[in-house]
């Protein structure tokens, strides 16, 4: 027990006495962010083609939105392509599991530190969700009942400034991530 006691006290003396003023470590670098950024854009891909999947779109529907006129049409045909070769039964946890992978492949982010960023990921979800219910027209209410299962004030503090702002979905989904990211 003594033992244990010594590393704890010593942890605690260092915290103690590191100057308020100097800056935190971020945990992720500026290109790590960037690159980030990046695989955000490619899940709003996959999570889109991932949820009209499960909701019984053909292939050839989700090839023909991503042919007219979009940008990175040929990256997002190869998401296209890899939905649609997948099986999965959740578009969310799927988003997630490509974000991951996006980020250890794109970023050099190894699964030790994708917990950050994967959680900055779903405030975006969280977000862009909450855009959906606001355009709908319905009331707040609804969207902070839609996420009730997360039993976390998270989803009710993102759908809150969601609905305080006029924004596009794309907009409401970056301003989240980012919002969340500059904290790390």
């Amino acid at each position: 027990m003594r033992y244990l006691i010594i590393p704890v006290m010593v942890f605690a003396l260092q915290t103690a006495c590191t100057s308020p003023g100097e800056p935190a470590k971020k945990y992720y670098s500026e290109n790590e962010k960037a690159q980030l950024t990046f695989c955000v854009g490619m899940s709003d891909t996959i999570k889109y083609t991932a949820t009209k999947k499960l909701n019984g779109a053909p292939k050839k529907q989700m090839v023909d939105f991503y042919s007219a006129n979009q940008k990175n049409s040929k990256l997002n045909l190869a998401m296209v392509e890899r939905v649609y070769n997948a099986n999965f039964t959740s578009a969310w946890d799927y988003t997630i599991a490509f974000f991951s992978e996006c980020a250890n492949n794109m970023a050099g982010v190894n699964s030790e530190r994708i917990n950050f960023a994967s959680y900055c990921v779903q405030n975006g979800m969280i977000a862009e969700t909450a855009h959906a219910f606001k355009k709908s027209g319905a009331a707040k209410e609804k969207a902070y009942d839609y996420f009730k299962k997360f039993k976390s004030e998270t989803p009710n503090k993102i759908i809150d400034n969601v609905y305080s702002k006029t924004m596009t979905r794309v907009e409401t989904k970056l301003d989240a991530w980012k919002t969340c990211m500059s904290r790390l």
